[in-house]
């Protein structure tokens, strides 16, 4: 069985790297019988010679029936896969943590579709009940090191309706991956260099509620906002001491080695991020201007990526 999914898998990335597709369709879908089916299969066919041999009716009936069980399950699982897009979006993930890779999936049939399964791995396997036009998921993840790396090649797969029949195709995402590094907590020296060092401690202040931030403490979501607003909201405090902006210089932070130097400067991008700090990352004849935007924290994990 493995020899024929690594068949499928390369057939099936070779005429989509070539016609860059992207959408899931007749001519990169592939239908087979999984075990159960073959088992089945056998079933059939044992059935089908009885019935020839010593002209049992009911084996013959029997085969027939299945036969169309088969065919049903042929089609319908063909179409259960038939007209999805994939697309990855939020492409920041941590080196050397099971991180998640956040996908958009379009539904470009008028059918809904059942028990679909994306997989990048046989640890990493991500079950969607059902699809009816758009929907955003994920699967799990982990890049061993920093960097800027492909996407990895995406298995999608059905064994609706009847599980005798598995559908497979394989698509290559086109987007790259910023593999920044993993973010450890710094020294207490390093904390109290940027200012940092109570900020967990402080008495924080309520001041307003704005966007809700991936990586806030999710007691601070505001639901009845949230509900009203139709998108996560959260609850802004204020600290009565804190910094206004904060430069993080990756030349002035201790630490054992520069890969450490990386991780620290990492944890203090993001908790600036998180606090709403507005802060400036500096490296030799690199440096970002002060801000506490999302497009500052991107090109800070970008530099860190691949400096």
């Amino acid at each position: 069985m493995r020899i024929i999914n690594g068949f499928i898998k390369k057939k099936i990335l070779a005429k989509n790297h070539k016609q860059n597709i992207t959408t899931i369709n007749k001519k990169n879908i592939f239908v087979f019988p999984n075990f159960r089916g073959f088992q089945i299969g056998f079933l059939v066919l044992f059935c089908f010679t009885a019935s020839i041999f010593y002209q049992i009716n009911f084996s013959l009936l029997l085969s027939i029936i299945i036969f169309i069980i088969f065919f049903i399950s042929i089609i319908i699982s063909f179409q259960n896969l038939n007209k999805l897009s994939i697309s990855s979006y939020d492409h920041f993930i941590a080196a050397e943590k099971n991180s998640k890779i956040y996908l958009y999936i379009k539904n470009n049939s008028d059918n809904d579709k059942l028990n679909i399964n994306l997989k990048v791995n046989e640890t990493s396997i991500t079950n969607l009940k059902i699809i009816k036009k758009t929907l955003k998921t994920s699967i799990d993840h982990t890049y061993k090191e920093r960097g800027t790396f492909d996407l990895p090649t995406l298995n999608i797969f059905s064994k609706f309706p009847f599980g005798i029949v598995k559908s497979s195709s394989y698509l290559k995402l086109n987007n790259k991956a910023i593999v920044y590094p993993k973010p450890d907590l710094p020294t207490k020296k390093v904390l109290n260099l940027h200012n940092l060092d109570n900020l967990n401690n402080s008495n924080y202040e309520f001041d307003n509620i704005g966007e809700y931030k991936e990586g806030e403490n999710q007691s601070r979501i505001a639901w009845k906002h949230s509900i009203l607003k139709n998108k996560l909201l959260s609850k802004k405090f204020i600290n009565e001491n804190k910094i206004n902006n904060i430069l993080i210089d990756i030349d002035k932070i201790e630490a054992v080695t520069f890969e450490k130097k990386l991780s620290f400067a990492t944890y203090l991008v993001l908790k600036s991020y998180k606090e709403n700090i507005a802060f400036s990352l500096k490296h030799k004849e690199f440096r970002l201007p002060f801000s506490s935007t999302v497009q500052n924290k991107n090109k800070a994990l970008t530099y860190l990526a691949n400096v």
